[in-house]
């Protein structure tokens, strides 16, 4: 896999101050790389430096097959960094930082793309916490962090507010075959594929294909053991 990002010799001196000496690292595309070390280290002009907030003192960093000099302001726009700090401004509105901010990285459409997000949020802010929809998305966000036990009773609380629901019924169904209960699961989605789907969520066609897995590993567990040869 080829490296997404790569540094090579950097080292970052302020003054007499040796806050990074010549580093090298490669990312390989769709992964995760984790940066560890104590205070002082200089992990923070490290980053400063992947981002290109700051320039180094020697050494190279290259993005794909060039470096961020070469590729000019394209690579910020494809580039995102989350510190300690919200770097907002606070004497403007959600709104205007958000504009200003897409307007930076030349985001197109960047009026229309600031108004989806605000909307969004807005829904995400009017969430009855008691409702279906939002305990079912809390059991969604515990499944994908493994949290298992404590998704599936969350999806459960939604299920008793909203037992028809096609999509709530999918999602408690692949929390119990993760915990192995793939008995409980089937009957699950093949009640999802009869559910309510108004808005069309529903993957229908992965539904379908894992019930049929579903049915295949409860098949080959019914079937009874070879016996030993003598």
């Amino acid at each position: 896999m080829s490296a997404l990002l790569q540094a090579r010799g950097v080292s970052k001196s302020f003054g007499g101050v040796h806050a990074v000496r010549n580093i090298s690292l490669a990312v390989p595309e769709k992964s995760i790389f984790a940066l560890i070390g104590p205070n002082g280290a200089g992990k923070s002009t490290l980053l400063a430096i992947l981002a290109t907030l700051s320039a180094p003192t020697s050494g190279s960093v290259r993005y794909g097959d060039a470096t961020a000099r070469e590729q000019g302001p394209a690579v910020r726009a494809r580039l995102g960094a989350l510190g300690h700090d919200l770097y907002l401004y606070p004497e403007l509105t959600a709104r205007e930082n958000l504009d200003f901010f897409a307007r930076l990285y030349r985001v197109r459409s960047a009026g229309a793309r600031v108004e989806e997000a605000l909307a969004l949020v807005q829904k995400a802010v009017e969430l009855d916490p008691q409702a279906a929809a939002y305990q079912d998305s809390m059991g969604w966000a515990l499944f994908r962090l493994n949290r298992l036990e404590a998704a599936e009773q969350a999806v459960r609380r939604a299920l008793e507010k909203d037992g028809e629901n096609a999509v709530i019924l999918d999602h408690l169904a692949d929390i119990l075959a993760r915990r192995g209960r793939v008995a409980e699961a089937l009957p699950l989605w093949q009640k999802a594929l009869k559910g309510e789907d108004e808005e069309e969520e529903l993957d229908r066609p992965r539904v379908e294909a894992k019930i049929r897995e579903a049915q295949g590993a409860l098949q080959a567990q019914q079937q009874p053991a070879t016996p030993p040869l003598p």
